[in-house]
C-alpha cells in the first residue's frame, strides 16, 4: 500500500519537473489539503486506505523517538546498523541519528516520491543534513557509506546478495489489517536471517495475527511502552532475555495468538503474493480451522471458558513465546485423548 494517489501525483510531477519547482512542492501538498500536522508541528499524508495516515497524529517526530529510537537503546550500542522499513518521510532514521550519530542506516521504501519529499520536510536537528545529502545522493545515484537508500519491494530487497546483518529493524509499515504483505511468516523469517544474535525489531502495530507471525518466525516476543494505548508496541528480538522486552503479553493475548483463528498469520508462501492473495488465503485458514473438531470460538477464549491449564501455562511461564508454544501444544495433544 502507498500513499494517497493525489499526493503521489502531484510529487511525480515534481520530481519530472522543471528543478525550480522542486520546493514548491510543500506548498502545492498545501494547498491541495494534502499535508497534515499532526500535534507535535511535524507532518504526514493520508494512504490509499482513507482512514490510515502514514503516522500517528500524537506527532510523526514524537512517534519517532517513542515508538522506535528510544525503546531500541541505540544510544548505548556501538555503531549499530539499522534497517529502516517503510522508512517514509525518514522520521524514523533521523530520530536514530539524532541519538546515535555513529549510526549506519539502510532506508527501505518501495515509493521514491515519498523519498524524494523526504527532503523538504524541515527539522530543527542537524542530523537531517544527513539524511538530506543521501536523498540528494541516491536521485543522483551515488551512494553514501552510513546512509544508504534503496526503493523496491522488501521481499525482493531481502531475497539479494550481500544484505548486512542488522542489530535494529524498524519494521513501520501501514497495518496489517490494511496491507499484510510485510508481516507474514515468510517475510518476518526473511528479517530473522537478517539480524544479529543481539538484534532487535521494533514495531508501533500490536495486531494479535503479526505478533502470532512473529512466533512462528522464530522471534521472542514481548511489549514495550505504550503511548497512549492499551497495548505496548510490540518488541521481537532473537535474545529472549532482551533487556529492551519491558513485559511480556497479557493471558488475554497470548490466549488468542495461541487458540483463536484471530491468531492464524498471514502466509506468503512464495515471497510473490499479491495483497489479495495473502488477505484471501487466512481467511480460508480461519475458515477452515472453524470446522475443527478441536475448535475454540473466540467468544469462549476471551471469557476463559477453557481447560484450566491454559492459565496454568501461562503462570509457569516467564516468557510469551514459551507461554504461546506450550499452549498449543497442549490443544494439539488434547484432541486426540
Amino acid at each position: 500500500m502507498l500513499a494517497e494517489q493525489k499526493v503521489i501525483k502531484l510529487i511525480r510531477e515534481s520530481m519530472t519537473g522543471p528543478s525550480h519547482n522542486y520546493k514548491n512542492i510543500m506548498n502545492i501538498l498545501s494547498n491541495n489539503n494534502l499535508l497534515i500536522l499532526t500535534e507535535d508541528g511535524t507532518y504526514t499524508i493520508r494512504s490509499e486506505a482513507e482512514s490510515e495516515y502514514m503516522h500517528s497524529r500524537i506527532g510523526a517526530m514524537k512517534e519517532a523517538f517513542e515508538k522506535f529510537a528510544t525503546p531500541s537503546d541505540i544510544g548505548n550500542i556501538k555503531k549499530p546498523r539499522i534497517l529502516d522499513l517503510c522508512s517514509g518521510l525518514g522520521y524514523n532514521s533521523l530520530a536514530a541519528l539524532v541519538q546515535n550519530r555513529d549510526s549506519y542506516l539502510d532506508l527501505l521504501e518501495i515509493s521514491s516520491e515519498m523519498i524524494f519529499l523526504s527532503q523538504f520536510i524541515s527539522s530543527p536537528f542537524k542530523e537531517k543534513k544527513i539524511l538530506d545529502e543521501a536523498v540528494n545522493r541516491f536521485f543522483h545515484k551515488k551512494t553514501m557509506e552510513k546512509v544508504r537508500i534503496f526503493s523496491e519491494d522488501a521481499r525482493v530487497y531481502l531475497q539479494g546478495e550481500n544484505i548486512p546483518q542488522y542489530d535494529i529493524i524498524f519494521h513501520d509499515g501501514f497495518s496489517p489489517a490494511n496491507d499484510p504483505l510485510l508481516y507474514t511468516v515468510e517475510f518476518l523469517g526473511l528479517l530473522y536471517k537478517h539480524m544479529s544474535s543481539s538484534a532487535v525489531l521494533l514495531s508501533y502495530s500490536s495486531s494479535i495475527p503479526f505478533r502470532s507471525a512473529l512466533i512462528e518466525a522464530g522471534f521472542h516476543i514481548g511489549e514495550g511502552p505504550s503511548i497512549g494505548r492499551k497495548r505496548g508496541i510490540t518488541i521481537a528480538a532473537i535474545n529472549k532475555n532482551d533487556r529492551r522486552i519491558l513485559s511480556r503479553l497479557s493471558y488475554d493475548d497470548e490466549k488468542l495468538i495461541a487458540l483463536s483463528t484471530i491468531g492464524v498469520p498471514f502466509h506468503d508462501r512464495t515471497l510473490k503474493g499479491s495483497l489479495e492473495e495473502i488477505q484471501n488465503n487466512r481467511m480460508k485458514k480461519r475458515q477452515y480451522e472453524k470446522s475443527r473438531r478441536d475448535y475454540l470460538s473466540t467468544k469462549k477464549i476471551k471469557k476463559d471458558l477453557i481447560d484450566n491449564q491454559y492459565r496454568k501455562i501461562y503462570s509457569d511461564s516467564t516468557h510469551s513465546r514459551d507461554s504461546i508454544l506450550a499452549m498449543r501444544k497442549y490443544k494439539s495433544m488434547a484432541k486426540l485423548i
